[in-house]
């Protein structure tokens, strides 16, 4: 057992104030009254900031909390266990911008990207105000990460110059150990060169299968209307040339209007859209050859019947599935772009912070 804080009153069991019937809290035994309270995770009792002698801007920062008498092994769950160890108030780290009480975002010296930038201009704007020696060096340093460009040298600080990729040879011990040996950083850009070299590409190379093959039936369609149109003495001419010029994208907006129901149209399904029999010629005249045949409903693979209920409307479906396949890939690698960008400024803050107090001789805080 340890022994309480001299400010701190002999532990009282009391909940119940007997006079007023009240509830009561705390080190002082008094009611709830709206003050700043903190609950302990030892006893479930509630103890006012003040009472602690805890300064109201602390009150974020709180991990783990329990009173002094947990802590002192008057109360709490363990308290008649000797093997067990007194617990101690745990504290979040808090954001390293002075006037800051929020804790560190996750990964992080600072509470959010501001603060980090913010804290960056702190220390270069605090590194030019003394004249010097060591002051001198971050100057040469910044002069050195800058190139000379004084463009650069000014927006060091600045939410550009943190987005901007590090120079390798400034420091290359540092820039290994902190960007290039960052496995979060390498995780993020192996899932968006996977995103976009395996997934978004695998499906724009359907959608330009689906395209090429679909044009292919259109010519056919056409072909055949085209030869009903002869036969029936019309030559449509402006409804051919309109059939060509529709691509998969129109098609699926427009659906199935009024003229396209009239003219005749093979289904054109096929298992594999990749192979294209013949030329739309070909089937055309293999198309005639069997037209006689009522139980003709496929040549070379390809489903010629002229209504379809078993693969009805199979353009706009397979057309509608590979966009939004492609939107929901596009959405992912939107996201990862966001957290690459985010991850970045991290590391970068932490490099140039790092490099910055080593001139200063100023020893850095472990991550």
């Amino acid at each position: 057992m340890s022994s309480l804080p001299s400010w701190c009153p002999e532990y009282s069991p009391l909940k119940i104030n007997p006079v007023t019937g009240l509830e009561v809290y705390c080190i002082c035994k008094k009611p709830d009254e709206g003050e700043l309270m903190v609950g302990c995770d030892g006893c479930d009792d509630w103890f006012h900031f003040k009472c602690l002698k805890m300064p109201n801007k602390y009150r974020r920062l709180v991990a783990a909390f329990y009173c002094p008498y947990c802590q002192a092994g008057i109360t709490g769950k363990d308290k008649d266990d000797a093997s067990k160890p007194l617990p101690k108030t745990l504290w979040k780290r808090k954001c390293r911008v002075e006037e800051c009480y929020e804790p560190c975002a996750e990964h992080s010296k600072y509470c959010s990207e501001e603060h980090g930038l913010q804290y960056m201009r702190n220390v270069v704007n605090k590194s030019t105000v003394d004249d010097n020696e060591k002051s001198a060096e971050v100057v040469r340093k910044m002069l050195f990460v800058s190139e000379g460009n004084n463009g650069i040298f000014q927006s060091i600080g600045k939410e550009k110059f943190i987005d901007d990729n590090i120079p390798t040879d400034v420091d290359p011990v540092l820039y290994k150990k902190i960007i290039e040996q960052d496995s979060g950083l390498s995780q993020l850009t192996h899932s968006q060169d996977k995103c976009i070299n395996v997934t978004m590409k695998g499906i724009q190379e359907r959608i330009t299968t689906l395209d090429k093959y679909i044009d292919w039936v259109e010519d056919i369609n056409t072909k055949l209307n085209a030869s009903q149109d002869d036969e029936n003495g019309n030559n449509d001419d402006e409804s051919v040339n309109h059939a060509k010029k529709l691509s998969s994208k129109k098609r699926k907006r427009k659906g199935n209007n009024k003229k396209a129901v009239a003219r005749k149209t093979i289904c054109g399904y096929s298992s594999d859209l990749s192979i294209i029999p013949c030329t739309s010629e070909e089937f055309m005249q293999l198309y005639r050859d069997g037209s006689s045949s009522e139980t003709q409903t496929e040549i070379k693979g390809i489903c010629s019947k002229l209504k379809c209920n078993r693969h009805h409307d199979w353009m706009s479906i397979d057309s509608d599935q590979l966009q939004q396949d492609m939107e929901t890939a596009e959405a992912n690698n939107d996201r990862l772009s966001t957290l690459i960008k985010m991850r970045k400024r991290q590391l970068h803050c932490q490099f140039y912070e790092q490099l910055i107090s080593a001139h200063l001789q100023v020893e850095p805080t472990p991550s």
